[in-house]
């Protein structure tokens, strides 16, 4: 780990990104020292960031890098606008900035409030201390995001061509999502494109693309991502087969005290930015505004109803973002479907409802909503509610008071095993 992280610190003085600060005792202006530590990442191209912590105070009297820094949020597009573009045309091609914000200048008189303390020699953990600052933007700074997007519009914006359009609209911090309409167009893309950005003094790559030329123009020039599945912002896209999944997360349930601080902590890492996975990530929203509602203390361990129904819900985040089903046998793959089939007790809370009327309303309107996000606009059903659509979601409710009560018999029909059972056929 020392060795590497030594590497990263010597590469980025080699390509000026940062410098040795040779009388660390004479400056002209303010100074500041920023701590810095290693983050392990799933990368082929980066397997250790180094994470400076602009947000470090010395003490809590005295104001952080951060606080110091004017927080501007950076004009981004919108995620889900590209996520859902990515996939509109034939060819779909990722790319990223090598080391993007490191390639954006720092005045000369801002470049001592970026100071931080490196090994002399990283081989010997006892040598003496150095002193380093840098020659450009850092990513962990408030402003950079902002600084960094604003430069890379305003070089898009002084070349007006196709290709620049196209990047502008697909750019999301880094990272450039497009969707190229036919394949003679694709080359002259990533021809173009790579230029432009070069021209800046930015650097594209990781190129990875279901279209073959894409790809061998990428081996050429020595910039392709080799990984079978890239990830595109938070998600997984299999070059292959043009799937797009979650990232596997298992959430931790294991501990035998599970407190409200816990819980916030692990229902935070689901990112969902096309909302597949609402219908079970909405349940942990729900979770923890009880637990407020409850005024529970951070760490005060919960009752065991509550750890209950975490361990369900983080088993749960644990199956709809694994798309490996052959993994599962035939049983536990029947438990899967049916807690997905009879779920409506995992999205609505009847305890909440002093009305059967209102349940069976509340139920109903949810169930359009789902089966109108499957239909075209000028299909959709927007009128008063049927008897026919009570009447579904009042069986749906059977049906879920049943596999609550008798999950053995439920079970036992769906696989088709005429064994005796209390349930009516529906």
């Amino acid at each position: 780990m020392l060795k590497v992280y030594g590497q990263i610190i010597k590469d980025q003085e080699r390509r000026g990104f940062i410098e040795k600060v040779k009388n660390p005792d004479i400056s002209k202006g303010i100074v500041h020292y920023i701590p810095h530590h290693p983050v392990k990442k799933d990368s082929t191209t980066t397997p250790i960031r180094i994470v400076y912590d602009c947000s470090c105070r010395q003490s809590s009297q005295l104001p952080s890098l951060n606080d110091c820094l004017m927080n501007t949020p950076p004009i981004l597009n919108e995620l889900t606008k590209i996520l859902i573009r990515f996939r509109l045309n034939l060819v779909a091609i990722v790319t990223d900035i090598e080391k993007a914000f490191l390639h954006v200048g720092l005045h000369e008189q801002d470049r001592d409030v970026t100071r931080f303390l490196w090994l002399d020699n990283p081989v010997d953990p006892q040598s003496d201390l150095a002193t380093y600052r840098f020659n450009s933007v850092l990513f962990g700074a408030t402003c950079s995001p902002f600084i960094l997007n604003a430069v890379l519009l305003k070089h898009l914006q002084q070349t007006e061509n196709k290709t620049t359009k196209i990047l502008t609209r697909d750019l999301y911090v880094d990272n450039i999502l497009s969707s190229i309409c036919n394949e003679t167009k694709d080359v002259t893309y990533f021809k173009k494109a790579r230029q432009l950005m070069f021209n800046a003094g930015f650097n594209l790559r990781s190129w990875t693309s279901n279209n073959e030329n894409v790809r061998n123009l990428a081996i050429k020039e020595d910039v392709l991502d080799t990984d079978k599945e890239a990830k595109i912002l938070g998600m997984r896209w299999n070059v292959e087969t043009g799937e797009l999944s979650y990232a596997k997360r298992v959430l931790s349930s294991v501990s035998s005290n599970i407190t409200k601080r816990e819980i916030l902590k692990e229902s935070s890492k689901i990112f969902d930015p096309l909302g597949f996975l609402s219908p079970v990530s909405i349940r942990a929203n729900i979770l923890m505004q009880d637990l407020w509602k409850e005024r529970y203390d951070w760490d005060e361990p919960l009752p065991e109803n509550l750890q209950l129904q975490w361990k369900d819900l983080a088993k749960d985040i644990g199956i709809v973002t694994n798309d490996n089903e052959e993994t599962l046998d035939e049983e536990s793959n029947t438990d899967k479907n049916d807690n997905l089939h009879f779920g409506i007790d995992k999205i609505i809370n009847a305890n909440r409802y002093g009305s059967y009327k209102n349940l069976l309303r509340v139920t109903t309107y949810v169930q359009r909503f789902i089966q109108n996000c499957k239909t075209n606009k000028s299909m959709r059903n927007t009128g008063e509610i049927q008897p026919d659509e009570l009447q579904q979601s009042t069986i749906l409710w059977i049906r879920c008071c049943q596999a609550t009560a008798y999950p053995g018999e439920v079970r036992a029909l769906t696989l088709k095993h005429m064994q005796k059972t209390k349930l009516p056929r529906l």
